[in-house]
């Protein structure tokens, strides 16, 4: 029989996060060492637009084995979503030092500076990892996709987007399946003035994963940020009909409609309900409706970045 953490990584592969959660849910509860476990179930909360849950999991597995790198990694782009940008910082310093590829860096393993000094560990970690990229020893590892990985997070804690945008995207030339990176691509375009640009990223994450919850609320900021409300509120529905708890995007929701005008919904939003809001925005997508995940890109990576690099050349 298998374990729940193998059954959750079946039900992962099958694109069923409802169930893999609650698989993960008793991994961790009938075996509260499991550090992959923690890791995993952190991950997904992180994708249904939960980062306080996330951090409290991916804290757990932290604790349970302080060397697990993907949770680390994880820990760092977590969170940066709560603004807690110094614990950030710390959290892939710490997966930079624990790395073997990186034991050599010159650096690595200096104490960090109080987090209190946000400058002094911006510039320390910010440093290392631009000087971990330029190894030679790194060119042709996925060591160095992840290393893009971090700077692109290091640079929008430092709100330099136009950097972080880039290495966001030389990680997308590694890893053009990852529908989390596309997100991170989209978010930081969207937070960067350029929501037009971002919409081609968030549909790339999406097709890769269609019931990714995180994905749909950051492509309805985007059109909000655009002046698109009515497309803003389907997707945030859309977004609350694949995962009920991320309360948070029912403020978002009460916002576009005070745009809109709409003050005769704001009591579907009082009463939290998706199906009364959904009569009036044609188009939300329940979960039964979903495509299934698609292995591939719909469109070639390569094409999306010249086009969101023109667009920003443009722009």
């Amino acid at each position: 029989m298998p374990s729940p953490l193998q059954l959750a990584q079946e039900h992962l592969q099958a694109g069923r996060t409802d169930e893999a959660i609650l698989a993960l849910e008793g991994e961790v509860s009938q075996n509260p060492e499991s550090s992959e476990g923690w890791r995993l179930l952190g991950q997904l909360h992180a994708e249904n637009d939960q980062d306080v849950e996330a951090i409290y999991c991916l804290k757990k597995g932290h604790e349970v084995d302080p060397y697990n790198l993907d949770s680390l990694l994880a820990l760092g782009v977590s969170c940066t979503n709560e603004l807690d940008a110094p614990q950030a910082l710390s959290h892939l310093k710490t997966w930079l030092a624990n790395h073997e590829e990186f034991q050599s860096l010159d650096g690595v393993t200096a104490p960090t500076p109080p987090l209190s000094d946000f400058l002094a560990v911006k510039q320390q970690v910010a440093s290392l990892f631009t000087r971990a990229a330029a190894m030679s020893s790194v060119v042709n590892s996925p060591a160095l996709t992840d290393v893009h990985v971090a700077l692109g997070v290091v640079h929008t804690i430092d709100r330099n987007f136009e950097a972080a945008i880039h290495h966001f995207a030389e990680a997308l030339k590694a890893r053009p399946k990852d529908y989390s990176l596309w997100n991170k691509l989209g978010a930081t375009l969207a937070n960067s003035g350029h929501s037009e640009a971002s919409l081609a990223a968030y549909h790339q994450a999406l097709a890769l994963k269609p019931n990714y919850t995180r994905g749909w609320s950051n492509l309805a900021i985007a059109h909000a940020n655009l002046d698109h409300y009515e497309d803003a509120i389907r997707f945030y529905l859309t977004a609350l009909s694949l995962n009920g708890k991320a309360k948070h995007i029912w403020h978002y929701i009460h916002t576009a409609l005070l745009h809109q005008g709409r003050y005769d919904l704001l009591t579907a939003v009082e009463q939290q309900s998706v199906p009364a809001l959904a009569t009036h925005f044609p188009g939300v997508v329940s979960r039964d409706a979903l495509p299934p995940p698609s292995s591939e890109p719909p469109e070639d990576s390569k094409l999306v970045l010249s086009r969101i690099y023109a667009s920003l050349a443009h722009g």
